[in-house]
């Protein structure tokens, strides 16, 4: 591998990290289909920031047996449950 640093050692130096706290959740991108409506809401930015660390953790192992360092994250729920307001978060924060 180059000198470029690995992604799974990028996340170790982030086990400790607390996320921003989100002051304007209109800045975060969400959905990606056309006519989307997704509303980040307080509880979705809560929820994403219980979820951050755990999945930060679980994916370092992932990442290190993958030799193109790549995972898929799924997030799944009921109608109407977060699943994208939380996965649009999520994707906010690893960005």
């Amino acid at each position: 591998m180059s000198q470029n640093i690995r992604i799974s050692d990028k996340l170790k130096q982030s086990l400790s990290l607390i996320p921003d706290e989100i002051t304007d959740p209109d800045c975060i991108l969400a959905g990606d289909m056309p006519g989307d409506k997704v509303k980040i809401v307080p509880e979705h930015i809560r929820n994403a920031v219980i979820i951050f660390p755990e999945l930060l953790e679980m994916l370092i192992p992932v990442l290190e047996e993958n030799p193109y360092q790549r995972a898929v994250v799924v997030v799944c729920g009921g109608s109407g449950a977060g699943k994208s307001g939380i996965a649009s978060v999520l994707s906010y924060y690893f960005n």
